[in-house]
């Protein structure tokens, strides 16, 4: 389409998060959309981003495998950002 990969990230994660927001709003964790929900949804998502950016940017300057790289951050961000979600984005 002629767009720079860093566009096509961008752009690729705004949907996702949109996607995700929805999903997670309205079936894991039964809550109705709301303005201070989505603030901190996006919040959450842009930590769980910034989480992700900083493991892989420390396994590649510690020289390990891809595979260790993503395996240190399917196992961390996904339970982080569900605890920040249920304790922080969905609290009442």
């Amino acid at each position: 389409m002629g767009v720079s990969p860093v566009a096509a990230n961008c752009v690729a994660f705004l949907c996702a998060t949109a996607c995700s927001y929805l999903l997670n709003t309205l079936w894991s964790f039964s809550s109705r959309l709301r303005n201070r929900t989505l603030g901190r949804f996006a919040g959450v998502s842009l930590l769980g981003l910034s989480l992700t950016t900083a493991i892989s940017w420390t396994a590649q300057f510690l020289g390990a495998t891809y595979w260790t790289g993503l395996a240190c951050i399917v196992l961390t961000v996904p339970a982080f950002t569900y605890l920040a979600h249920r304790s922080w984005t969905y609290r009442e």
